[in-house]
């Protein structure tokens, strides 16, 4: 079988297939590019009346995703933040179970049959759902009826938080389908937009491309997207890189959990100022957060997973 001619190949296409942050920066050099040369060059003004409305509904989405990914953040720290209320107060609640039933009675067996293990461990669906079965097993107990509607309100606040963070992240994949939509139409537009170049401007083509295509970031073949599943407590070499301290990473658990990423010097290392991600969490760090002065020493990416459940984590190079 043959291959594609290369001319026919969207190289802008396939250099942003992983990265909406290039295809950012891409957008923005030429959307602000044909609107500096209109002036010099009029024929210009059909490419960017057909350029910038995309480049405009791009960048709404891409702002909007990285919206969503903060209220997700936010979301993910309430149901964190509430969970931990409600453990704090398990310890009480397990003390009131006490004064009425003894711990090794079969009542108290009944209620705690293993312990404080399920509010504790496990996915946190199931940690969640751990105080209304406690509650339910309380049942019409009328020596612990007040106790059971102090475990029902935190069990309520902890499912309202949930379903909040459930709908936050449904609504960042939503933006995140639209957004590879909008990246798809500029980047055939910037395509098609070579082309006509190429053609209108065929004896100094070279010239006008340079100036207006951001060539450089386009040539950048480097890896920027990386993606790695983790078992409980294990650690894992994401990526090596010289960075600086001013480059910027996306950074992002996407599953339950808790994972902590380290710049080291040597592969799977943790010598560096750690950053923690909690559930869900999705945020963009600038590298001088892991707080080292050496970065052609400090080149490699570590990820550990902090719990006892398997962790999904995704990292770009912005």
């Amino acid at each position: 079988m043959e291959s594609a001619w290369s001319f026919t190949i969207n190289t802008f296409a396939i250099a942003t297939r992983d990265s909406y942050a290039k295809a950012y920066r891409l957008s923005n050099y030429h959307d602000a590019a044909l609107l500096k040369l209109i002036t010099t060059y009029p024929a210009l003004q059909v490419l960017y009346d057909r350029y910038h409305p995309l480049h405009t509904a791009f960048t709404d989405k891409y702002n909007k995703l990285k919206s969503a990914g903060g209220v997700q953040k936010g979301q993910s720290l309430n149901v964190t933040q509430q969970l931990k209320l409600a453990l704090d107060k398990l310890d009480l609640w397990d003390i009131t179970i006490q004064l009425t039933h003894r711990k090794k009675s079969p009542r108290y067996k009944e209620l705690f049959p293993s312990g404080h293990k399920p509010f504790r461990r496990g996915g946190i669906d199931s940690r969640i759902n751990a105080f209304d079965v406690l509650s339910r097993t309380i049942g019409n107990e009328p020596a612990l009826a007040a106790l059971k509607t102090e475990i029902d309100a935190s069990y309520q606040l902890l499912d309202n938080a949930r379903d909040t963070q459930e709908s936050a992240k449904g609504t960042r994949k939503q933006r995140s389908g639209n957004l590879k939509t909008a990246c798809r139409n500029i980047m055939n537009m910037q395509y098609r937009n070579a082309c006509w170049v190429a053609d209108n401007f065929f004896d100094n083509r070279e010239s006008m491309c340079n100036a207006l295509f951001d060539l450089q970031t386009l040539r950048d073949r480097r890896q920027r997207h990386f993606t790695a599943t983790l078992k409980a407590h294990t650690t894992k070499p994401m990526l090596v890189r010289t960075f600086i301290a001013s480059d910027k990473l996306q950074l992002q658990l996407d599953s339950e959990g808790s994972a902590t990423f380290y710049l080291a010097t040597v592969r799977g290392g943790i010598n560096s100022t750690p950053v923690i991600l909690l559930s869900n969490e999705d945020k963009e760090i600038t590298l001088s957060e892991f707080g080292i002065s050496d970065y052609s020493k400090h080149r490699y990416l570590t990820v550990v997973n902090n719990g006892s459940e398997m962790v999904k984590v995704v990292v770009e190079v912005k």
